[in-house]
């Protein structure tokens, strides 16, 4: 049986692979691939158009990587997860002082496009879980739960910071695991 394809986009700052992606990789389960974004000076909807037509069975998007996992997920029809997600990386990159007009101006384009791909997704294809924290000090759960069709049953609220404590990636252990047996 061959393993399940998982493409797993990092937050804004992850200086290399987060911790939450190398456990999952650890588990050998699935096919966890995912590259080192460098955000700030390139917008992965532009640089990895083509390449998320490749077979990727599921996305994830932690934080800012929530971004392009939701895009490519509307985009293309790929089951995702977003954890933390924030889904406006022109306001996010300007509130960290980013002043690339070029930069800028790209995620404002693929924000958008976004936006479009938004309005015109009915919540349930493709198949996807949101996971928030209450405590999160870092992204305004607001924005997603108002911008983004989510079933009740596709949402889970939790009491966690920003960052996924390492004694609750049994969750999203779990919830992939639900994922890939709906494909």
């Amino acid at each position: 049986m061959n393993k399940t394809n998982i493409f797993y986009f990092h937050g804004l700052e992850t200086k290399g692979k987060s911790r939450l992606c190398a456990y999952l990789e650890s588990l050998n389960i699935w096919n966890i691939q995912t590259t080192l974004f460098k955000y700030f000076t390139e917008n992965p909807i532009e640089k990895f158009q083509d390449e998320f037509k490749l077979g990727f069975n599921i996305l994830i998007g932690s934080s800012f990587g929530a971004f392009p996992a939701l895009y490519f997920g509307l985009n293309h029809k790929i089951p995702f997860m977003l954890i933390n997600p924030s889904i406006t990386p022109f306001n996010t990159l300007k509130r960290k002082g980013i002043t690339d007009i070029s930069i800028l101006e790209s995620y404002k384009k693929t924000e958008i496009q976004l936006q479009d791909l938004i309005k015109n997704d009915d919540g349930a294809n493709p198949k996807r879980t949101i996971i928030i924290s209450k405590n999160d000090n870092v992204v305004n759960n607001d924005i997603i739960l108002s911008t983004l069709k989510i079933n009740k049953e596709d949402l889970i609220e939790t009491d966690w910071g920003h960052i996924v404590p390492t004694e609750d990636y049994g969750l999203i252990v779990k919830e992939l695991t639900a994922l890939v047996n709906a494909l």
